[in-house]
């Protein structure tokens, strides 16, 4: 074929060529057949550009540097092209180079919200003379792009303001963090030191505005974590406390990097107390969820009598965890106190349900009449509820008779050995 449309089309359809992960098997014949298409129109930028391309996905990163350089020659204003060669460069660790290509693909587009962020990481591996060196080469001095800069950054400032008086926060925040890039990258490109120092004071400035926002931020969700907690939405509840605790996290940050005077202390106290709640909180869900399940086990009770049994024998179990943590935390008190009527109310329920089996296969209490004179001892251990610790079965006198007696136990319900025994004292009305 003479013919160099035809053999890009064929190369783009082995370029185009994906297996399941996403990557192209074939980029060698793609390669191939731009090698021709390039033999017969050596300037055609868009084969360049594809070759340069393949050749890069390959890792053939100095291949691709010279398909790049062959697209760039023909139009210098190929934006894409220079991007993708600064990538090239990266890969190769000529951040000098790279830091080229991206400057002049900033050139081009200079609302690009990305380059700014490359340019300035890379920025950071080079040294000021470099920076000055790939400045003069890439610009005129007319061209330079600190004053577009700093009238770039300036917007960004006065939305970041307008947001922040509506209580817009977290817009406000971005719309600051956006000047402060353009402000970093105007500082690169600024003449003098005494334009660098302006420039420092600005983003000093704009992080303490940032710093505040954050604060505010911050108090504003721990409401509306307030709120739906009041209304029992815990899921909205962790959610809003959890990025309410992340806001004061991050002013924190900002005052200790740029040594801010805040109020250091009380944002550390307001943190604990959102870690409190959301520690209160797990433990409140724990019992909703419980709760739902408890609901779940009547619903079934006259019709699958065994599973309503296994879910309160569960739901003892994990109201006996939600106890411990709550023991764990002297503030949880009340907390406390509600999870062990709960758990007193389950047990009953649980000598409720068994009692209905015990019914189904015949078996009936014995009735024994006790002159309560002669047996306070044994009034005072029967009103004890002995449970296993791990799952909150409601274990017999003789088990814990043999216990008593030194001799290893084991729980009917879970068969794991029991070294020490949970006691609840019942109380009856």
């Amino acid at each position: 074929m003479k013919d160099s449309k035809k053999w890009f089309d064929r190369g783009n359809r082995y370029f185009d060529q994906k297996n399941e992960y996403g990557y192209c098997p074939n980029y060698k014949k793609a390669i191939e057949c731009f090698a021709k298409a390039v033999e017969i129109d050596p300037k055609d930028v868009k084969v360049w550009s594809k070759m340069g391309y393949a050749y890069w996905q390959l890792s053939f990163y100095e291949r691709a540097i010279e398909c790049y350089e062959k697209a760039v020659a023909i139009d210098p204003k190929h934006y894409f092209v220079w991007c993708n060669m600064g990538y090239v460069y990266t890969q190769l660790k000529n951040y000098e180079k790279a830091y080229e290509c991206y400057d002049k693909a900033l050139l081009m587009d200079p609302n690009n919200i990305e380059l700014p962020e490359k340019i300035l990481k890379i920025s950071r591996t080079l040294s000021h003379d470099s920076l000055l060196r790939i400045k003069k080469k890439n610009r005129k001095p007319e061209e330079k792009k600190f004053e577009d800069l700093l009238r770039t950054a300036k917007p960004l400032v006065k939305e970041g303001n307008e947001h922040h008086s509506k209580e817009y926060y977290s817009e406000a925040i971005s719309e600051w963090r956006n000047a402060i890039k353009n402000y970093e990258l105007a500082k690169i490109n600024a003449p003098t030191d005494n334009e660098r120092t302006k420039i420092n004071e600005n983003i000093r400035i704009i992080k303490k505005s940032i710093c505040a926002a954050h604060i505010e931020n911050g108090k504003k969700h721990d409401i509306i974590a307030k709120e739906v907690y009041d209304e029992i939405n815990f899921l909205k509840a962790r959610e809003e406390w959890i990025f309410a605790k992340n806001e004061f996290i991050s002013a924190l940050e900002l005052i200790k990097s740029e040594n801010f005077k805040f109020p250091q202390d009380q944002i550390f106290y307001v943190i604990e107390s959102i870690e409190r709640n959301l520690r209160k909180l797990e433990i409140e869900e724990s019992i909703l969820h419980i709760d739902n399940e408890l609901k779940k086990a009547r619903s079934l009770q006259d019709n699958n009598l065994m599973e309503a049994i296994k879910i309160a024998h569960i739901s003892l179990a994990k109201y006996l965890d939600a106890k411990k943590k709550a023991e764990a935390q002297p503030e949880f008190k009340e907390l406390e106190k509600v999870i062990q009527g709960r758990f007193i109310n389950v047990n009953a329920y649980l000598s409720e349900l068994q009692s209905k089996m015990n019914e189904l296969l015949g078996i009936k209490p014995i009735e024994i009449k006790i002159d309560l004179g002669d047996v306070g001892e044994k009034i005072s251990e029967d009103m004890r509820i002995h449970l296993c610790p791990y799952c909150g079965y409601n274990l017999s006198q003789e088990l814990i008779q043999q216990h008593l007696n030194g001799e290893g136990i084991k729980c009917p319900n879970c068969e794991v050995e029991i070294e020490e025994i949970e006691t609840i004292e019942t109380i009856y009305y």
